[in-house]
């Protein structure tokens, strides 16, 4: 009986438990793929870009996007893309393709699309900025700062 109790224990702790964590975290996906799943079904979009040696986009990943509220909140209404600024990969949106020129000119090279999202007139692109655009990918209003979840949750009503 003990056996079998310990047995039981184990299932539930290696399949159960990591299917619950896994439905607690955001489904990032690409530019190309929310094109796709907008012709389907409109839903408002949120683009998050980062860098890798950006603090304030890691404290934001370590906190206001592992919040719960910001999490359903963003499953039920949003598709969510996560974008690496400093990307080398050419980006398709319809007919247009982005690039990013300053690869090979510069050690933390910018992508031309997280340049044309994510700067302000006279200011060079910094991260951590979000972009959200309404169900037909027109931009409604952008952040250029670290959010908390809570100010992240308010952000996105």
């Amino acid at each position: 009986m003990k056996l079998y109790t310990t047995l039981v224990f184990v299932i539930v702790a290696f399949v159960v438990l990591p299917i619950n964590a896994q439905d607690n975290s955001i489904e990032w996906t690409t530019i190309e793929n929310v094109e796709d799943s907008l012709s389907r079904k409109r839903k408002k979009t949120i683009l998050y870009f980062y860098t890798d040696w950006c603090v304030y986009c890691k404290k934001m990943e370590q906190s206001a996007f592992k919040d719960l509220q910001v999490i359903e909140k963003l499953k039920k209404d949003y598709y969510t893309i996560k974008l690496n600024a400093e990307t080398a990969d050419t980006i398709q949106i319809g007919n247009d393709q982005f690039i990013n020129k300053n690869l090979k000119k510069s050690r933390n090279p910018t992508h031309e699309l997280a340049e044309l999202l994510g700067s302000r007139k006279d200011k060079p692109f910094v991260a951590p900025v979000i972009v959200l655009f309404d169900e037909q990918f027109n931009v409604i209003k952008r952040s250029f700062e670290y959010l908390s979840p809570k100010e992240l949750y308010q952000w996105i009503q």
